[in-house]
């Protein structure tokens, strides 16, 4: 499934927004948090026991609930495509480019179960987990921005801390009243980019 950070920027955030974080989008760091967090929220979701438009999967028939494997796993009634986990485990990224990430199955065994479930397929009815709305792949997106947001605010926090440092030896140990209140208004800047 390919996901493409510039639509949902585009369809989700306001002009000024895209225009500050379209050179995020094309960070190796954003694409793979943001793939990840995906690839979260879908094992999240089907393991609640919801498909991709937000409905519950269709139950287990009457026949596997009486059936040795049933017991031999200890499912329960909550239908969360989980036998072993493989499936699910199995679920990576694939690829990114420019502006986009691909996740999936990479073949197997474990793509063919996939693919029964989103189909259906012998004696599975159609459960299909694999998609994310957009407006997830949106919060996801938000999330990962703030979160990279924070940590480079973080970053400049402790590189002034360390210029204050820096000027305590230099001035044998005082800190001069300026020096003071650069970093304070440096602080309460960061720490109001933090909040947002």
């Amino acid at each position: 499934m390919k996901l493409s950070l510039s639509k949902v920027l585009a369809d989700n955030f306001t002009k000024e927004q895209r225009i500050a974080l379209a050179p995020l989008i094309r960070s190796p760091q954003i694409k793979n948090e943001f793939a990840q967090r995906c690839i979260d929220r879908i094992i999240e979701r089907t393991n609640s026991g919801i498909d991709k438009r937000g409905d519950s999967f269709v139950g287990y028939s009457s026949a596997y609930k009486k059936s040795r494997q049933f017991a031999i796993y200890g499912k329960s009634s909550q239908v969360d495509l989980k036998l072993t986990g493989a499936m699910q485990a199995s679920i990576g990224l694939l690829s990114t480019d420019n502006t986009s990430v691909t996740i999936g199955i990479d073949g197997g065994l474990e793509e063919d179960k996939a693919r029964g479930h989103i189909k259906g397929a012998n004696y599975l009815p159609v459960r299909d987990f694999w998609g994310l709305p957009e407006e997830d792949q949106a919060a996801i997106l938000k999330d990962v921005v703030s979160i990279q947001n924070a940590e480079e605010s973080l970053s400049v926090l402790q590189e002034l801390v360390g210029a204050v440092n820096l000027s305590v030896i230099l001035e044998g140990g005082a800190v001069t009243q300026t020096t003071a209140l650069s970093l304070s208004n440096a602080v309460l800047a960061i720490l109001s980019e933090l909040e947002d």
